[in-house]
């Protein structure tokens, strides 16, 4: 088994139109954004970007792709399975600004009161530096999705993974995990 093989990468989820939309909102309703915290609730030193609850008016079209990913995934791994009830957590705008050295460090996504069985992560844009996915405790594994395409990889323990700092502009992407 190789762990990279779980790691999937789906371009194209969303239009470039609705990801500059859902951008060009962030930027203009930043006002919203709280400093994201862990998963345990608590502000440190390992998450630097910012959240909010996506608009509802983009439900829809997030819906659709995670849809897409969550069929292309079990076509690559016909083990996956979310039982009979798939749902997801909801949709999280991030956002990660470079003069705030914003980063994201070493993490998994399991928490204890939520199942997470997978994490989708759909970049919306890509007008800046740094910002790549790393996973592995060596960080011996680089994403680099392209705006509108999506990273999907097992939420448990054995995907640590991490977003290096942004060294030049604006990342932002939007978040859900399969429950």
């Amino acid at each position: 088994m190789i762990l990279e093989d779980y790691i999937l990468e789906v371009e194209n989820v969303i239009p470039d139109e609705i990801c500059d939309s859902i951008c060009d909102n962030g930027i203009t309703d930043n006002k919203s954004f709280s400093r994201a915290l862990i998963h345990d609730g608590i502000e440190d030193e390992t998450r630097n970007c910012l959240v909010k609850t996506i608009d509802s008016k983009y439900n829809s079209v997030i819906h659709t792709a995670v849809g897409t990913v969550l069929k292309n995934y079990a076509n690559v791994h016909p083990l996956f399975n979310t039982g009979l009830t798939v749902q997801d957590s909801g949709y999280d705008h991030l956002i990660y600004k470079s003069q705030d050295k914003a980063e994201y460090k070493i993490h998994i996504d399991s928490v204890d009161f939520a199942f997470r069985v997978l994490s989708i992560s759909i970049t919306i844009n890509d007008e800046y530096e740094g910002g790549d996915f790393v996973f592995f405790e060596d960080s011996s594994y680089k994403v680099k999705t392209k705006k509108g395409s999506a990273v999907a990889f097992p939420s448990n323990f054995c995907f640590p993974h991490l977003i290096t700092p942004i060294t030049k502009g604006i990342r932002q992407a939007v978040i859900t995990w399969i429950l």
